[in-house]
């Protein structure tokens, strides 16, 4: 039909951005237990707000020369396997084992983003020759394969057969890049708050909501009157006497009195919710 595109073996990207007070506000443990969730790799960042200031000279530059370097790369000939060498293997399958214990309560994150780990080494290998061939002032558009860009830098083994070999990620090719267990170290540095906060969600999930509401605005305030509380969670009087009650039987918080003074009307005593807890 007209108007009508094919894409054959279509790999779909989404990158999105949102807040921890939304995601929690929407978050069920169907999502997060199921396949859903665990397919975002998941980023969180503290706010830093910085003034608005130029961008430093030579970053449009830098765009474009980094854009037609990508765009070099994804024309190369691709028939080349990434694989671990063999202290990068065991190093991966110490992470994989230690993983799959610590985050057992995330297993469905875990499988997934330990594949990223693979796939972010054999990325980082790829940047470091990019990296180099900028230093020495090659072009990559003079490499026809990432053999050749890889070998610039010097720094992996390369060996060239004639036979097919599985690569990290399964694919069957004649030339390998072997990946050294420097790169399995960083991507796994990269990957892990990920999985950390993975388990921050599934904490928020597994407590009723009120409680893990309440104790989430706690924990960034410190402390604060009954009435600022249920304005800034939109908790009712019954889910506050709730998340009171089960915060002090956890020894999370403590109530202390505090007189506060109201203009021209002399002062009141407040019960204040402080937290006790740690975070």
């Amino acid at each position: 039909e007209e108007n009508v595109f094919i894409i054959k073996n279509c790999y779909l990207s989404l990158h999105s951005t949102t807040t921890p007070e939304m995601l929690k506000q929407f978050l069920t443990e169907e999502l997060v237990e199921g396949g859903f969730l665990p397919r975002w790799l998941l980023v969180y960042g503290e706010p830093k707000p910085r003034p608005r200031g130029r961008l430093r000279e030579g970053v449009f530059k830098l765009n474009e020369d980094l854009t037609n370097i990508l765009g070099a790369i994804s024309r190369m000939d691709k028939n080349v396997a990434f694989v671990f060498d063999d202290e990068a293997l065991a190093y991966y399958n110490k992470i994989e084992e230690e993983a799959y214990k610590r985050y057992d309560r995330v297993l469905p994150f875990v499988g997934r983003y330990l594949n990223y780990v693979v796939s972010f080494a054999d990325i980082l290998l790829v940047s470091d020759a990019i990296g180099r061939a900028i230093e020495e002032g090659v072009n990559p558009y003079t490499f026809s394969n990432l053999v050749q860009l890889v070998q610039l830098k010097q720094l992996v083994q390369l060996v060239n057969e004639t036979k097919t070999d599985n690569g990290n990620n399964g694919t069957k090719c004649t030339n390998r890049l072997i990946v050294s267990k420097d790169y399995v170290e960083e991507a796994w540095r990269i990957i892990k708050p990920s999985l950390d906060f993975a388990v921050t969600l599934v904490d928020y999930v597994e407590m009723d909501r009120p409680v893990a509401k309440m104790m989430d605005y706690l924990k960034r305030v410190k402390e604060a009157s009954h009435s600022k509380i249920m304005q800034n969670t939109r908790l009712n009087a019954k889910q506050m006497e709730l998340a009171v009650q089960t915060l002090r039987q956890m020894g999370y918080i403590e109530i202390i009195n505090k007189e506060v003074q109201r203009t021209g009307r002399g002062s009141i005593t407040k019960s204040i919710y402080r937290w006790i807890g740690e975070g």
